[in-house]
């Protein structure tokens, strides 16, 4: 009996004692203020919901979730089914600020009616809002691999997207609006694009009359990448594939040989009177100028003859450069596509 009368109070006060998940809400003063909103709001005192809900808004604690519960109670206060109580204006500004922080929002049934409703779906129309919903973890494979990040905005935007640190800014992706994907390659140049480490990646929407722009943290991590040199091809030990033309050597022989012919035409003749008699034959003139010709003419037709024997040498050497070069762009390659970048993105 006793153990029975022990159980039963041990249940009691278990279903009476604060939960820790809610013990520590209980705490946090947007929590507080937030309920008295809504009672406030439930009560149709929507003046002192209003002024609540503001008091909340003005939290230096108040979190993303929370901001948009209070802005949705808000809206509701200032735009309920209450002609005399209702401030349209006032109900499309907070919706505008609900819209820039979640373009999807949309009101409880205990909270909306038809006429918030329209009202909210109208402000969306001419309210600029971007939501980015990237996917926590990506890995990109080869130098052509590349991460996304999706995007939506309310109406057509020229979207842009860059990463930040220590002050550097680097452009990545631009796209458009409302629906679009931004793709970003891992590498450029066989470098990565972003260094390793933590990143601020800054997406940003525009359009004539206003901007909007959403921060998200990121982490890059890719693969150390080492490139073997390509060989240069030494030209320096290539041999002749021609011997040397006479050239010169053959015009300054033709010019002796054909003024030494002039010089014997006119000096070795027979002694008088057949000398005084008979004059120069003019035809030993005539073969030193076809000697001094005939040799100009072979420093231009001279090309040396070929040595096959040098061509092959170098062409055999050729053909290794190659092949050495096209193995080493082939292991670069493979090292290229095995290489990989993990992209951690968080809000």
């Amino acid at each position: 009996m006793i153990r029975i009368l022990c159980t039963v109070g041990l249940a009691a006060g278990a279903a009476f004692a604060p939960s820790p998940a809610t013990a520590q809400p209980a705490g946090d003063p947007v929590v507080r203020l937030l309920q008295s909103a809504r009672t406030a709001f439930d009560d149709l005192e929507y003046g002192r919901a209003i002024s609540i809900c503001r008091l909340a808004l003005q939290q230096p604690t108040i979190t993303r979730a929370q901001r948009l519960d209070v802005l949705r109670v808000l809206a509701a206060a200032q735009y309920p089914n209450d002609p005399d109580a209702a401030r349209p204006d006032s109900a499309a500004r907070t919706l505008r600020l609900l819209v820039k922080l979640d373009l999807d929002a949309t009101f409880p049934r205990t909270l909306g009616w038809r006429g918030l409703d329209s009202l909210l779906a109208d402000v969306r129309t001419r309210t600029l809002a971007l939501a980015v919903v990237p996917a926590s973890d990506q890995q990109v494979r080869g130098g052509d691999g590349a991460w996304v990040l999706p995007f939506r905005t309310t109406m057509a935007a020229d979207v842009a997207l860059t990463a930040e640190r220590n002050g550097a800014v680097v452009p990545l992706a631009a796209g458009r609006g409302p629906d679009g994907v931004l793709r970003v390659p891992a590498l450029r140049d066989r470098v990565p694009l972003l260094a390793n480490g933590d990143w601020t990646l800054v997406v940003s929407a525009r359009v004539p009359a206003d901007s909007e722009v959403v921060r998200l943290a990121a982490t890059f991590a890719s693969d150390s990448l080492v490139f073997l040199p390509v060989p240069a091809l030494d030209s320096t030990g290539f041999k002749p594939e021609r011997a040397k033309p006479i050239g010169r050597r053959a015009l300054l022989a033709g010019v002796v040989l054909g003024g030494a012919t002039a010089a014997m035409a006119s000096g070795l003749r027979a002694e008088d009177p057949v000398r005084s008699a008979y004059g120069v034959d003019a035809r030993a003139f005539g073969v030193a100028a076809a000697l001094a010709v005939g040799a100009g003419m072979a420093v231009f037709l001279d090309k040396g003859r070929d040595l096959p024997d040098n061509a092959k040498a170098n062409a055999d050497r050729r053909a290794t450069h190659a092949r050495e070069a096209a193995e080493v762009v082939a292991e670069n390659d493979r090292r290229l596509a095995a290489a990989v970048t993990t992209v951690r993105i968080t809000r």
